[in-house]
């Protein structure tokens, strides 16, 4: 029994692409971890005032001037002045290595007999191509998100306008608007992720060129004037596209689901203050064999209890084994099973929410946003009896603790040097496939191949 090459070179191109997602979607991961620092050192900052009073252009067009006043010399040639100029420089450089990082990293992992010639020139152009690309992207990425949290009230395409609680400090709702943008920005990372393919096949279109032979190009001219029926080249389209958007979305998916307690702060500022929001004309009405009962909360209300247990997760996950569940967890889902209760009585369908539950839900804002506040974990734990007298957990915990890849995929990627060497492992992996993909469309010999692996 034999297996046409077509299908190995195929299922092998398949596996590169799943490759190339996942790394992307794991690098702008981490690279979003740098561009949140630093927007978040300049939102810190005292400079930050005038574009949150006049937005990000006037803001910025008055802060140049004032720094353009007397005294510029001594400014120029502060130590603080060059921190901030190094700080900035970093938004560029972040997103130039987040798209090349696999190219480059391949092209050093790779054989040295594959790593020359036309493979070099390939990773060049792809490194171009997609390196001034992540760098326009990365400085929109970063004003958007400067923009967003100095004037977070305004609703900007799925960023939704945020109302704060009257008692939140201006701490928490920099956070909270900051939480907002970068949850947003998992929708970004998967499409990116998506066009990244494309754009490496876009960059090595001409070595595909002169990759032909000339039998096969005879072929292709003679079949040229049979064109594919529209229903069967919507169908290899689907094909072709498949393999870059499932991945993308299941990388996005993984990511989206780190990111749940900023979602869950995000839902809950939402719920206690909706926005405001505008007149649309009443949507077409169908027939329904059973009309719900008017319910403002209970859909947000789902989600808050589902988020809660998914940020409780996330924080035993961190714990070292044998350790858990961790006592914010517990709280948390102490809240989540309040929640389900009010969820269950005829309460839920009022107009409003109970008093209580809105205290509660401010509670668990305050500690995800204010987290310096470290009396208002013992205070929410007290408000929903999460502990009993001896201090054992009372609400339901999970259903199993989390197994040992859950916790040990959590702590490898805790920190920026621990994600750095799983990015380096993925691409050794990557390098792999790729030289094994060339190697069945013909480019190496085997026997070459196995030499330089071994």
């Amino acid at each position: 029994m034999t297996v046409d090459v077509t299908v190995i070179a195929a299922l092998l191109l398949v596996c590169v692409i799943a490759l190339m997602v996942g790394w992307i979607v794991a690098a702008a991961a981490f690279g979003g971890s740098m561009l949140w620092a630093v927007q978040w050192r300049c939102v810190s900052s005292t400079s930050f005032e005038p574009i949150r009073r006049r937005g990000l252009r006037r803001g910025a067009w008055e802060l140049a001037r004032s720094a353009a006043g007397p005294g510029i010399p001594g400014r120029l040639v502060a130590r603080e002045s060059w921190r901030r100029v190094m700080l900035m420089l970093l938004v560029p450089i972040v997103g130039f290595l987040v798209p090349v990082s696999l190219p480059y990293v391949v092209l050093l992992l790779v054989p040295g007999a594959i790593a020359g010639g036309e493979f070099a020139a390939a990773i060049d152009r792809v490194g171009h191509l997609t390196g001034i690309l992540g760098v326009l992207v990365a400085i929109r990425i970063f004003l958007n998100g400067l923009r967003y949290i100095a004037q977070p009230g305004k609703p900007r395409g799925k960023l939704p306008g945020l109302r704060f609680p009257d008692d939140l400090s201006s701490r928490g709702r920099d956070r909270l608007a900051a939480n907002a943008f970068w949850f947003a920005m998992a929708h970004t990372v998967e499409l990116l992720a998506a066009m990244y393919p494309v754009l490496v096949l876009v960059a090595v279109i001409p070595d595909l060129g002169t990759a032909a032979t000339p039998s096969s190009a005879a072929t292709s001219s003679s079949d040229a004037d049979s064109l594919l029926p529209p229903l069967l080249s919507l169908i290899v389209l689907f094909l072709a596209v498949t393999p870059m958007l499932v991945p993308a979305h299941i990388s996005a998916s993984f990511l989206r689901r780190r990111l749940a307690g900023w979602e869950l702060s995000v839902e809950i500022c939402q719920l206690l203050v909706p926005p405001v929001l505008e007149e649309r004309v009443d949507p077409l009405e169908l027939p329904e064999p059973l009309r719900e009962v008017a319910d403002t909360h209970r859909s947000s209300l789902v989600g808050v209890a589902l988020l809660l247990d998914q940020t409780a997760a996330l924080w035993d996950r961190r714990q070292p084994r044998g350790f858990t569940p961790h006592p914010a967890a517990t709280v948390l889902r102490a809240v989540g099973a309040s929640i389900r209760r009010h969820l269950q009585s005829p309460q839920s369908c009022d107009p409003t929410l109970p008093l209580d539950l809105r205290e509660t839900l401010r509670m668990v804002l305050g500690l995800l946003v204010e987290p310096e506040e470290g009396s208002s974990l013992s205070e929410l734990a007290a408000r929903v009896p999460a502990f009993d007298e001896d201090g054992t957990p009372t609400a339901e915990t999970f259903v199993k603790p989390p197994g040992r890849l859950a916790v040990a995929l959590t702590r490898i990627t805790n920190s920026v040097q621990r994600s750095a060497a799983v990015l380096a492992a993925v691409a050794g992996m990557a390098a792999t496939f790729i030289a094994v993909a060339l190697t069945a469309a013909g480019k190496i010999d085997t026997a070459e191949l196995l030499g330089h692996l071994r």
